[in-house]
C-alpha cells in the first residue's frame, strides 16, 4: 500500500475585483473579492524516478509533482482539508517534512493549512505561476454539457479534451490582460460548486520554486 507524500505547500490569492464590471461573467459570491489557491508538491511513495544529482551521478528517487490542492474561499478550502484529514490520520497521506515517517494527526494536519493560508503570494505575483498552464477538468464531461461558459469554449475549441476523459483550457492571457485567466477559474470554481464530484486541476505550473523562496523569506 502506497502514502501519498506531500512535500511543500504555496497559497496564492487572486484579487477577483477586475471581473466585478464584466456583463459575461457573474462571480460566485463566496470568491466575488479573492479566490485563493493551494498548490501542494506531491507525490506516492511507490512512484520513483531516475534524478541526477550535482556530482553527475543518477540516483533512484521518489517522483514528485506540483497541482492543485484546494480552492475556492478559505472556508472552502479548510472544509475540503479537514475532510482529507481522516487520510492523514490513516497515514493515506504524510508530510514529507513531519517526522522520520512524515505520520501526522488530523489537526497537524488542518493546522499546516491553515498556516499556509495565513501567508499567501499575492497581487500580480500569484497569476504567474498559472499563465500558460492547463486548467483541467476531470469527471466533469456532463457538467460541462449544462455549462453556457464552458459549452461555448468548447465549441469553439478553447476547452480541448485530454487524457482520463477530461478537459483542458490553456490560461494565456488575451490582449496583454489576465481578466481572461480569472475568469476561467472563477467559471471553473462555480462549475465545481455546482458539481463537487469533478476533480479540477492544473498542469505545467511554473516558477513555483522561486515563489517559494520568497514565500519563506516573508514567512521568517
Amino acid at each position: 500500500m502506497s502514502t501519498h507524500i506531500e512535500y511543500k505547500h504555496l497559497a496564492l490569492s487572486l484579487n477577483m475585483a477586475a471581473l466585478q464590471n464584466l456583463n459575461d461573467c457573474s462571480v460566485p459570491p463566496a470568491i466575488k473579492d479573492q479566490l485563493l489557491l493551494v498548490l501542494c508538491e506531491s507525490g506516492d511513495s511507490n512512484c520513483t524516478t531516475l534524478q541526477r544529482g550535482s556530482d553527475g551521478r543518477t540516483r533512484e528517487v521518489r517522483s514528485r509533482s506540483w497541482g492543485l490542492r484546494a480552492f475556492g474561499s478559505e472556508d472552502d478550502i479548510i472544509e475540503h482539508i479537514a475532510k482529507a484529514s481522516a487520510d492523514a490520520e490513516g497515514m493515506m497521506i504524510a508530510i514529507g517534512n513531519m517526522g522520520s515517517s512524515g505520520c501526522v494527526s488530523a489537526e497537524s494536519y488542518i493546522r499546516k493549512y491553515r498556516r499556509t493560508l495565513q501567508r499567501p503570494v499575492g497581487h500580480y505575483d500569484a497569476l504567474v505561476p498559472l499563465m500558460h498552464s492547463l486548467l483541467t477538468l476531470y469527471g466533469a464531461e456532463e457538467a460541462i454539457a449544462g455549462s453556457e461558459y464552458f459549452s461555448a469554449l468548447k465549441r469553439e475549441g478553447a476547452l480541448t479534451a485530454c487524457a482520463y476523459g477530461g478537459y483542458s483550457i490553456r490560461l494565456t492571457p488575451q490582449d496583454d490582460e489576465c481578466v481572461s485567466i480569472l475568469r476561467h477559474l472563477a467559471m471553473a470554481y462555480q462549475l465545481w460548486k455546482d458539481n463537487p464530484k469533478i476533480w479540477v486541476g492544473f498542469e505545467g505550473l511554473g516558477y513555483l520554486d522561486h515563489f517559494l523562496s520568497k514565500y519563506f523569506r516573508r514567512a521568517a
